[in-house]
């Protein structure tokens, strides 16, 4: 019922970042998907890349949204005692219910099949993992993880993994784009032997909390594998998709959930809703952050506006797009590489607490991006894009457009497995 860990699993468990060459002549990886179900889109690529190697593999994710007690428990009293428990002894009661999860599983014949860990395969295999209440067909050589700093993947599967010896490598699922106080658990390796990031960037900004910078590994998001096919597409043709037909222009508008920045970017979004959603030149489109869907926050809009809530949509939504509203997030990350006009709703001058964070994020961003202040003459063809200045911004974010993520994070996981320094990882 409990998983007991002690508290220095929460550093980095492994001497000098190595573990225990695996023992087998195929990689075998335990992927842990994580309460979210939009997570999934992180894995396509890793999967196809599994897929192309002789590589074993069991891969499990929510089959349902995610809510939020699946984090922290809904009572205030029982919060506080969770916290206590782990905190002080390493206690956490494991809910974990097998039904809420799709299972797949690669033997190394190329190919993922869905099963069930109570089918008569699995209940065969004779490996036993504690946090997911079944058997294993084997003892991992390798946990991928995406949430490593919350749910089921930090209260259980890492503290187990961390006791087995079983090292673990978390893929961020953003980008931080400058250094915010929500950001502080960034600072810590979660119990992981490295930690795949979008860019050098974000190197540099989570070694700004503490993180080791070269267990920082710059491979980029394997969620961007896909961006290059966009660049083929014609956005008329992505538009109409989605019934948009016969406007000059597309706005995409991207909310936050963090506050205090929600409520600043909410009135700028009203502004624009009632400047340009009654003209007839104009399609506002809007993309809400997915935890605002969680906790019911998002803002409402009027019907003329289109909302669309799929997170499998976000880069055709972009790619579609003249000209994306956000305030800077990973989201800015796709955008600048199909090249896509971005306003930036975190500036200086804008009323926002700790203005010289806000100086510095513009110039990690570069001249490409727009202010809300020049929005309105980039509509009208009176401000142009410095294209080059975005590439090179996306460079830094995003590493690369080549769709080859997904393949380098399997070469990182066999390189780990095989008892290789993470720091001589070469990408």
């Amino acid at each position: 019922m409990f998983t007991n860990k002690k508290r220095t699993i929460m550093k980095n468990p492994f001497k000098d970042v190595c573990a225990a060459p695996h023992r087998g002549e195929k990689l075998r990886i335990l992927i842990h998907g994580s309460e979210h179900k939009r997570h999934a889109e992180q894995f396509v690529s890793i999967k196809s890349a599994l897929e192309n190697t002789d590589a074993e593999c069991i891969y499990f994710i929510s089959n349902t949204k995610a809510v939020s007690t699946d984090f922290t428990p809904k009572n205030f009293f029982l919060h506080k005692f969770r916290d206590i428990l782990w905190d002080k002894f390493g206690l956490v009661k494991n809910n974990f219910n097998k039904n809420r999860w799709d299972w797949s599983y690669l033997d190394g014949n190329g190919k993922f099949i869905e099963y069930s860990p109570e089918n008569p395969l699995s209940r065969s295999w004779s490996y036993w993992c504690k946090p997911i209440k079944c058997n294993l067909p084997w003892k991992p050589d390798v946990v991928l993880c995406i949430s490593p700093h919350e749910g089921h993947t930090k209260y259980q599967l890492i503290p187990w993994a961390n006791k087995n010896e079983i090292p673990v490598i978390s893929i961020d699922h953003g980008c931080p784009m400058t250094k915010h106080d929500f950001g502080e658990y960034r600072g810590s390796m979660m119990g992981c032997v490295a930690n795949i990031v979008w860019g050098r960037e974000a190197v540099e900004i989570n070694a700004s909390y503490g993180a080791p910078p070269e267990l920082q590994i710059p491979i980029g998001s394997p969620a961007l594998d896909d961006l290059g096919k966009f660049l083929k597409k014609e956005k008329k043709d992505m538009q109409l998709n989605y019934g948009i037909e016969g406007f000059e222009k597309v706005i995409l508008l991207m909310t936050t959930h963090r506050e205090p920045l929600k409520s600043h970017c909410d009135l700028i979004f009203k502004e624009i809703v009632e400047k340009y959603s009654t003209l007839d030149s104009i399609k506002i489109v809007v993309k809400p952050h997915p935890t605002e869907l969680l906790n019911g926050s998002l803002m409402s809009f009027p019907e003329n506006v289109m909302v669309i809530t799929s997170q499998s949509d976000l880069h055709q939504l972009i790619a579609m797009s003249d000209l994306v509203v956000s305030p800077a997030s990973s989201t800015i990350i796709p955008a600048m590489g199909l090249k896509i006009p971005y306003v930036n709703l975190l500036q200086p001058g804008m009323n926002l607490s700790n203005e010289q964070k806000y100086i510095e994020l513009n110039k990690r961003l570069g001249e490409g991006i727009l202010s809300y202040e020049q929005m309105d003459a980039f509509l009208k063809g009176d401000v142009s894009i410095d294209y080059d200045a975005l590439e090179d911004a996306f460079t830094r974010y995003g590493t690369s457009l080549n769709g080859n993520n997904g393949m380098k994070i399997v070469e990182l996981c066999e390189f780990v497995a095989s008892g290789k320094n993470v720091m001589e990882f070469k990408i």
